[in-house]
């Protein structure tokens, strides 16, 4: 499956086990996306820090 995705097996497990049924085990999709919107709507908003490219240097 984590070949068939692109990821790393161990990335799979993460995911899998993370968003487990905590009552019988098993992983319910709809589940792990309601879950993963409420991790990422608790997050601060990510701040972008611009560094100038050697563009905007000063030539000399």
């Amino acid at each position: 499956m984590a070949r068939a995705l692109g990821r790393h097996r161990s990335t799979i497990c993460r995911e899998f086990h993370r968003n487990c049924s905590r009552a019988d085990s098993h992983y319910r999709p709809s589940k792990a996306q309601e879950r993963t919107n409420g991790r990422r709507s608790s997050l601060a908003p990510s701040t972008s820090v611009h560094t100038p490219g050697p563009s905007a240097r000063p030539s000399n």
